[in-house]
C-alpha cells in the first residue's frame, strides 16, 4: 500500500512539472462528491474552462489548499493532465466527510 502510495506521489509531482509554464484549462471533471454540488467545487478552483493558466502547478496548489479550507471533505485532489502542447485536462477527486449524526435511542 505504502509503495502504491509513494508511487502515485511520484507519478503526480513527475507530470506536474512536465507541464508547460502556461496552459488553457480544456475539461474538468470532478468525481467523488455526492451531497456537495459541481458548481461549489468549480467555485473554490483558481481556473475555469477556457482560462490561460500561466504556472498550473501553482495554481493546482491553490485549489487543493482552497477546497481543503471549506472542511467539506476528508481527501482532495487535483491531478493535471498535458493534453496538447499548450491545453490541460483537470480531474478532481474528493472523498466527503461523513453527514450522518447518530441518534440517541430510549
Amino acid at each position: 500500500m505504502r509503495l502504491l502510495l509513494v508511487s502515485l506521489f511520484i507519478l503526480q509531482s513527475t507530470l506536474i512539472f512536465a507541464i508547460s509554464e502556461e496552459a488553457v484549462v480544456r475539461r474538468i471533471n470532478i468525481t467523488g462528491n455526492q451531497k456537495t454540488k459541481d458548481a461549489t467545487i468549480i467555485r473554490e478552483l483558481h481556473f475555469t474552462v477556457n482560462e490561460r493558466v500561466i504556472n498550473p502547478g501553482y495554481s493546482r496548489q491553490l485549489s487543493v489548499d482552497a477546497l481543503v479550507n471549506l472542511n467539506l471533505f476528508n481527501l482532495v485532489e487535483v491531478h493535471l493532465q498535458q493534453v496538447h502542447k499548450d491545453s490541460i485536462d483537470v480531474l478532481v477527486v474528493v472523498i466527503e466527510k461523513w453527514y450522518t449524526w447518530p441518534l440517541p435511542f430510549l
